[in-house]
């Protein structure tokens, strides 16, 4: 792993082990050697898989003091399946510029769609069908994506399900296992390669073809490091475009005994000319009942503008004091270009 004095590496932290969704995201945004940027002299990339989302947090908001550090992290924040991955949302709630924050420095800085494929495995080692299947693996979030498939070939009552850290995860312990053939993984394509692990059944995914699921760039804002990868992924993605839009990412909680206290936050936002993109809710965890809303919200902003969030600071500053007004606590989380409405509103 690159140390901090290597100001040339660029460190960049996924939900591993390898071959997982999150590995291929990473790099797509992250290539190794830089290859979507035409500089010979970009910083060379590394990737670093960790085993869970909190140990991926944690790097990232010490990176601005310790030796091991990470300049980015890749993690998944929703799927359209399945929706919202709630221990991102989470970590995300105790992030922004708080100092009673476990996490104050870690902001939103890019994000990636990745069209997602599920696969059945089995190991190479066994002559295991899908009637003699009695465990399947696989991450959490993907039992929902794999609903109908799942429900008419494995129902529960039959074939026990266990949760694992991630798809790559769940292909690797299918790979090590001595069983007699009795289990089997959902994951990707790469994480069965990798594994030499033999497919059962592709795309089993509810909505093949659409089901994509959306990924963060993280980073810690105290931390100065080379932007040249990243910037290569976002430029990238700009060409022959005539317009950008940028999101911006914030949490908030309300009063829940002042009646109207949500319309009036989110009046807000209208008022300054803000969209809401995306608006989640969650637990704040502080007290019973009481909730963390997410709000994304865009204006348009100027393609050729070397800052992605200039020709809208003043009116997300403005709109950020008046939101105040409105909410017991509020955080910024980050500015990030909209790459979902650079796709004619399609992920890509």
């Amino acid at each position: 792993m690159p140390q901090g004095d290597d100001l040339h590496a660029i460190s960049v932290a996924y939900l591993g082990p390898e071959a997982s969704f999150s590995h291929q995201a990473a790099l797509a945004v992250f290539p190794p050697q830089s290859t979507t940027s035409s500089s010979s002299t970009s910083s060379p990339v590394t990737l670093n898989p960790l085993p869970t989302f909190p140990s991926i947090f944690s790097a990232i908001q010490a990176s601005s003091t310790d030796r091991r550090q990470y300049d980015y992290a890749v993690v998944p924040i929703e799927n359209s399946t399945n929706g919202s991955v709630v221990g991102v949302l989470d970590l995300l709630a105790q992030c922004g510029l708080d100092p009673s924050a476990p996490y104050p420095d870690i902001e939103v800085c890019a994000e990636y769609y990745l069209p997602v494929h599920h696969c059945l495995f089995v190991s190479a080692n066994s002559t295991t069908s899908e009637s003699t299947i009695r465990t399947l693996y696989t991450h959490p979030q993907v039992w929902g994506q794999c609903a109908r498939f799942l429900s008419s070939r494995f129902p529960p009552a039959k074939v026990e399900r266990i949760d694992v850290g991630s798809t790559s995860a769940a292909a690797q312990l299918v790979a090590q296992e001595s069983n007699g053939g009795l289990s089997a993984a959902i994951g990707s394509k790469l994480a069965g390669e990798k594994h030499n692990l033999i497919c059962l059944a592709e795309n089993i995914e509810d909505e093949p073809g659409t089901n994509t699921t959306r990924f963060f760039v993280v980073r810690n804002r105290k931390r100065q490091v080379p932007s040249d990868a990243l910037l290569s992924y976002l430029s990238s993605r700009s060409e022959a475009k005539d317009a950008v839009r940028n999101k911006s990412l914030l949490a908030f909680t309300i009063s829940h005994t002042k009646p109207g206290a949500l319309a009036d936050a989110l009046a807000v936002f209208k008022t300054y000319s803000f969209n809401l993109t995306s608006i989640d809710t969650r637990p704040s965890r502080k007290r019973n009942w009481q909730y963390v809303f997410f709000v994304e919200c865009e204006q348009a902003a100027d393609v050729s503008s070397s800052n992605l969030a200039a020709s809208d600071e003043a009116g997300l500053n403005m709109m950020l004091a008046d939101l105040e007004k409105y909410t017991e606590s509020l955080r910024y989380l980050g500015t990030f270009e909209d790459q979902l409405v650079r796709e004619g509103d399609n992920a890509p």
